[in-house]
């Protein structure tokens, strides 16, 4: 699924929250698309070399996604946001 057709999903999916999954991360400009209200909340190689690592558990990496796409309506939040908190 490409980032156009995730795009489609989001739309037709109305209120569902998903996970959507980038290993490289997400281009710049694209963040938008998913945006008030987030239809998904972002994770990247990042953010699971991290779970992985255990340098941040993944309920709370989920739940802090969540709060920040309520919050924010950034479907995107950054584990290394969490180590540097």
């Amino acid at each position: 699924m490409d980032i156009y057709d995730a795009g489609i999903f989001a739309i037709k999916q109305g209120g569902a929250l998903g996970v959507l999954l980038s290993i490289n991360g997400f281009p710049d400009g694209h963040q938008e698309a998913f945006t008030r209200p987030p239809s998904f909340i972002g994770i990247d190689g990042s953010d699971i070399f991290l779970v992985l690592d255990q340098r941040v558990r993944l309920d709370e990496l989920l739940r802090q996604k969540m709060n920040v796409a309520m919050e924010a309506g950034s479907f995107f939040f950054s584990a290394k946001d969490m180590i540097l908190e």
